[in-house]
Parts: C-alpha cells; sequence; structure tokens
C-alpha cells in the first residue's frame, strides 16, 4: 500500500488487478459488486435450470395427454373404417345373392324346399315373400301358398305355419352375419 503525498487525508491506493492501483475504499466496493454480480449468475442459472427442468416436466406432461388424445382418435378412426368395411361387405354379399338367384331360380326354391321339410305333414303353410323372391318362386313347381308382399325386402322369405314363423329372406340372414361379425 502506499499514500498519497499531498494530504493527510489522503485515500491509501490498493494495488488492483493487472497492477492497476485504485483507492482502498473503491476496490472493496468492486470486489462487493464481483460477489454480487456471482450471486446473481448462480441464481440466473438455478433458475433457468429450474425452468428447464419444469418445461421439460409439462412437455412430458402435456406430451401424454396428445398422445392419449391422439390414441383415441386413431382408434375411432379404425372403428369407422371397420363399419364401412363391413356395410359395403353386406351390400356386396346382398347383391351378389340377389343376382345368383336370378341367374339360378333353384337355389331360392331349393332353400325353402328345405323350410318346408321341417314342417310336420299336414300343417298348412303360407309363404310370404318381397317382389324379386315373388318373381322367382312363382315361376316354379312348388305347391304353396305363395304370397308378394311389396312392402317388404325384395329378397324376403317368410314362412307362416301352425307351428310358427320362419323369417329366411336374405336381408334377415345378411342381419344376422351383420350381427355376429359386429361382436
Amino acid at each position: 500500500m502506499s499514500k498519497k503525498k499531498d494530504g493527510a487525508n489522503a485515500t491509501p491506493l490498493v494495488r488492483f488487478q493487472r497492477g492497476m492501483l485504485l483507492p482502498a475504499d473503491q476496490v472493496a466496493r468492486l470486489e462487493a459488486l464481483r460477489a454480487l454480480e456471482d450471486d446473481i449468475t448462480a441464481q440466473h442459472k438455478e433458475a433457468a435450470a429450474r425452468g428447464y427442468a419444469e418445461g421439460l416436466r409439462r412437455a412430458a406432461t402435456d406430451s401424454v395427454g396428445i398422445l392419449v388424445a391422439a390414441d383415441a382418435a386413431a382408434r375411432q378412426r379404425v372403428e369407422q373404417a371397420r363399419d364401412d368395411v363391413l356395410a359395403l361387405a353386406l351390400r356386396l354379399a346382398e347383391r351378389i345373392l340377389g343376382q345368383a338367384v336370378t341367374a339360378q331360380p333353384e337355389a331360392l326354391e331349393r332353400l325353402l324346399r328345405e323350410l318346408l321339410e321341417g314342417l310336420p305333414d299336414g300343417d298348412t303353410v303360407e309363404v310370404i315373400v318381397g317382389s324379386k323372391a315373388f318373381e322367382v318362386l312363382s315361376e316354379g313347381l312348388l305347391a304353396v301358398r305363395l304370397q308378394c308382399d311389396e312392402a317388404a325386402p325384395p329378397w324376403s322369405l317368410r314362412m307362416l305355419s301352425i307351428a310358427g314363423q320362419v323369417d329366411a329372406g336374405f336381408e334377415t340372414q345378411l342381419a344376422n352375419v351383420e350381427r355376429q361379425l359386429r361382436r
């Protein structure tokens, strides 16, 4: 330390960094400022680390919610696609069955014969059919009372007897297939 040469109240000079001479009170203030700066820097780093960790936690939480919502939406689309494919398959089956019976009317006659064979002898039978089935069956050789129900689905086939009622129409059979497939 050295003192100023021109006064009794001279502040002693202290060697600071790089050989600079500064008054002792300024050196003390500079060192306090440096300590404060170091403390602020440390707090800033700590706050940044906490903020980063909180951001990661929130991102993870938000990501889980987004993934759950995306999974639910994907499942819903798959279910809708499954329903659409099933509906298309059933429409195609109905169309193919109609074309097959038109081309081979004996198939519908065969179905009706099988139903009639299951009835007790002497049972009075009434067969109610849709318009398309009526066209096919009315040309056949079956000796049954055949009634056309224009309001019924085109390929419907219902048999009424004392024993009960049987619905063997294509629409009913396809509806049963659909119920089985939707399980």
